[in-house]
């Protein structure tokens, strides 16, 4: 029994190194982010008594004091070119300063129990990703530890430094998804309910006026989710139009997609990280860089649509009626944006696991199940990406807050038009003096570049 018992145990121990993280080749392209085998690692199971737990240290590398150039450059090629510098204590730990007094009480510190939210969005590209196999006993402060001490004589004996973390998410005992909860059931059940409802109103739909009064109340609402009716509508272009805007949005919107593809590349650990740093170099990537260009473009052409429809009703019957286009607003944007936001909290993390499954999807969705509210109210653009719940809606709310300021100006050039164009003009010269300060002040950058936080 006792030969039967050390053989599990050796055989134990081989897998756990086997599945950990090891030196290989092709670091100085890059190639450091290194995963181990996720799922080697959790089959680890000594009839109960040793259990293999997955663990995904963070590591930021630098040339200490007294660093060769070679050392120096090396340490850069190892981060993948430092395409964008960050840091493992990546977070934020204080109230911003310009966060408006009001909304203090409501700020949310993403740090606790040790875990940070940073990353979930906004990649943390030059610190290194390595995979540890350790028993399920160990709590991610001790493997913190021991990794800790196991690189302390490296710093103390050569001019490396390495920083090392073991967050608690990114610590795995069991290959299973999180359970299933009643609001999750909840949001399940109303998308199929919504999906049956538009796939009975398609198969329902004669292609008959839905407003005919041979049908009933209930049935003309269950008749204008049929995809005969919306597929066209969407589509085409209503009269009135300003028809070239809708070709300015498709392109915004296809470079903003690319842009944000770029994000998902940095997340990702692949071998040659230097090509894609050479890639980036090129001058034609300015286009994806300065995707300010993109997301202000969408502003603007908002604004122009909704000066130009104020325009036409005003023209037409002398009166606006703000209430209802205020509420058709909220109605037109929201429901889609929480039914996404809705899939990311309570049903995108049932959908898979890995070894940075709980960094980039399970805090988003924790973001999402505790402060869905500040999206549904427009108000998630006082907060850091960090802190927020699907950081690419923060343009939603940019573009509701500044159509509810619209009343105010179209009103007073209703009413008073030089005094109207006075005060346009003013808020346009400290709309721009705000961000030179915000920008000199922060030191930001409105262009992607190389060696940025």
């Amino acid at each position: 029994m006792g030969g039967n018992q050390s053989n599990r145990s050796a055989t134990v121990a081989q897998h756990m190194m086997d599945s950990s993280a090891k030196l290989t080749s092709g670091l100085l392209r890059g190639n450091a982010n290194q995963l181990g085998d996720f799922d080697e690692c959790l089959e680890v199971d000594d009839d109960g008594e040793v259990r293999g737990q997955y663990c995904l240290a963070s590591l930021d590398v630098s040339a200490g004091p007294g660093a060769g150039e070679d050392l120096v450059r090396a340490v850069r090629m190892v981060r993948g070119g430092d395409f964008l510098l960050s840091s493992h204590r990546d977070v934020s730990t204080v109230l911003p300063p310009s966060l408006p007094t009001f909304m203090k009480p409501f700020y949310f510190q993403a740090n606790k129990a040790g875990t940070s939210s940073a990353g979930h969005f906004v990649p943390r590209y030059s610190t290194l990703q390595w995979a540890l196999c350790v028993p399920a006993s160990c709590r991610p402060g001790d493997v913190e530890l021991g990794v800790v001490r196991s690189l302390a004589r490296l710093n103390e004996s050569s001019s490396l430094r390495v920083d090392a973390r073991v967050e608690p998410d990114t610590c795995y005992s069991e290959q299973r998804a999180p359970s299933w909860t009643p609001a999750a059931t909840a949001v399940m059940f109303v998308f199929g309910a919504v999906v049956a409802l538009v796939l009975i109103a398609t198969l329902r739909d004669n292609g008959c006026d839905r407003f005919s009064a041979d049908k009933g109340r209930l049935e003309r609402a269950a008749l204008s989710f049929s995809l005969r009716r919306t597929v066209p509508e969407l589509l085409s272009a209503a009269d009135g139009d300003v028809r070239c805007v809708h070709g300015l949005r498709a392109l915004g919107t296809a470079a903003l997609y690319l842009a944000h593809r770029v994000i998902v590349v940095g997340h990702t650990p692949y071998l040659n990280r230097d090509h894609f740093v050479q890639v980036a170099a090129q001058p034609w990537t300015m286009v994806f860089r300065a995707s300010i260009v993109y997301t202000d473009t969408f502003l603007f052409l908002s604004g122009l649509l909704a000066a130009y429809s104020l325009s036409k009703e005003l023209a037409r019957t002398g009166n606006v009626d703000w209430r209802r286009r205020l509420l058709a607003r909220y109605i037109r944007l929201t429901p889609a944006m929480v039914s996404l936001l809705l899939f990311n909290a309570f049903v995108w993390e049932h959908l898979g696991n890995g070894p940075m499954w709980n960094k980039l999807v399970t805090r988003n969705a924790d973001l999402c199940k505790q402060f869905l509210w500040r999206n549904m109210l427009y108000l998630q653009n006082f907060f850091p990406f960090q802190e927020m719940c699907g950081p690419h809606t923060h343009q939603l709310a940019l573009d509701m807050q500044l159509f509810l300021v619209s009343p105010l100006l179209v009103r007073l050039l209703q009413v008073r038009r030089w005094l109207g164009l006075m005060v346009f003009a003013v808020l346009n010269v400290c709309s721009v003096a705000l961000r030179y300060w915000a920008t000199r002040r922060h030191q930001l950058s409105l262009i992607i570049h190389h060696g940025q936080t």
